[in-house]
């Protein structure tokens, strides 16, 4: 059960490193896209 519990402890940490790159992503994203809002992809 020992195992169980630090597979559960990364997944939890996997998943918050994911969910933070996704924002650090998303931000980026939103602030090029509001600073090129003259149509250049």
């Amino acid at each position: 059960m020992k195992t169980f519990g630090l597979m559960l402890c990364s997944v939890d940490l996997l998943i918050a490193c994911v969910r933070h790159f996704c924002e650090r992503v998303h931000d980026s994203l939103c602030s090029k896209a509001s600073a090129g809002t003259s149509g250049t992809t």
